[in-house]
């Protein structure tokens, strides 16, 4: 039996009516709900309600615009499903960057080919994941990247790249 991906006009009109689907962009979502405790994001033992969760990622757009990120720059991270990663994209899209996620499993040859390709002005990565030190392929790496004004690593400090924590 094949599987449908695009739901009915029925399955999408129910689905608004019940509040499931909105006319809002997701640019908007976090603040939006920034008064609300419930729980926007469980990873691992760490659950974030959407306050914190707004709290974060305002911290985080106030960095990225600190290091001069605005309308157009790239910020590319390559990190698992981590909080970090939902921050760090609310975070640039509400500094009117371009979040760029870049696949977890490329490596040295295809990660310089992204950033350069993109002019990234941002690299976020993990320190290690699943036994690879990423902080000691982007150390290696960020002196080729002439677009490249900051690293910051996740998780795990090495590299020479700065703690994404600060």
């Amino acid at each position: 039996m094949p599987v449908t991906l695009t739901p009915s006009p029925e399955e999408a009109t129910r689905y608004f009516w019940d509040g499931l689907w909105t006319d809002e962009l997701i640019d908007g979502f976090v603040a939006a709900r920034a008064r609300d405790g419930s729980p926007a994001v469980i990873d691992g033992e760490e659950t974030i309600s959407h306050a914190e969760l707004e709290r974060r990622v305002a911290a985080v757009a106030a960095g990225l615009h600190g290091l001069g990120v605005g309308k157009g720059d790239v910020v590319s991270w390559q990190l698992p499903n981590w909080w970090e990663a939902i921050v760090l994209h609310h975070a640039v899209l509400r500094c009117g960057g371009v979040s760029n996620p870049i696949v977890i499993t490329n490596r040295r040859r295809e990660l310089e080919f992204v950033l350069r390709q993109a002019g990234s002005k941002v690299l976020v990565h993990p320190g290690t994941f699943r036994r690879y030190d990423f902080a000691a392929m982007v150390a290696e790496l960020a002196p080729a990247l002439p677009d490249l004004v900051a690293a910051f690593v996740v998780r795990g400090a090495g590299g020479g790249g700065r703690d994404f924590a600060e």
